[in-house]
């Protein structure tokens, strides 16, 4: 599978990327919501995962900014925050995201949520 990995920490990238890389997944990488867009443009993944809090533009703003394109509106994308609040859980669900992760994120439910969109066995 495919994965689009948005995050503006470095360290959050690096760590998140080997981890799915490990498990046998391709990863893309973005820094801010702007590049994630971009990198969408050229070569769509199969799912996003989506950090919430970022410079220039924010996960919420970017996952809006998917929906609006006809050919995204199925894509698969989990919001990524530290804040459990009810109201940011909202917020990104009325943007767009089809789940909402909390960070720090729990391995055995990240592949849970990704053996979701893309079951074992069920193709690349």
């Amino acid at each position: 599978m495919t994965i689009l990995l948005v995050d503006d920490s470095e360290i959050n990238r690096v760590v998140t990327s080997r981890l799915l890389e490990m498990k046998g997944h391709s990863v893309t990488v973005a820094g801010d919501g702007d590049q994630a867009l971009k990198r969408i443009a050229e070569s769509p993944p199969d799912l996003v995962l989506m950090d919430v809090q970022m410079p220039v533009m924010d996960g919420v703003e970017a996952i809006r900014r998917i929906r609006t394109d006809p050919a995204f509106v199925d894509l698969p994308i989990y919001a990524l925050t530290a804040y459990s609040d009810p109201m940011e859980i909202d917020r990104c669900n009325a943007a767009g995201a089809n789940d909402v992760l909390l960070k720090p994120l729990d391995v055995r439910v990240l592949e849970e949520k990704i053996n979701h969109v893309h079951p074992r066995g069920a193709g690349s």
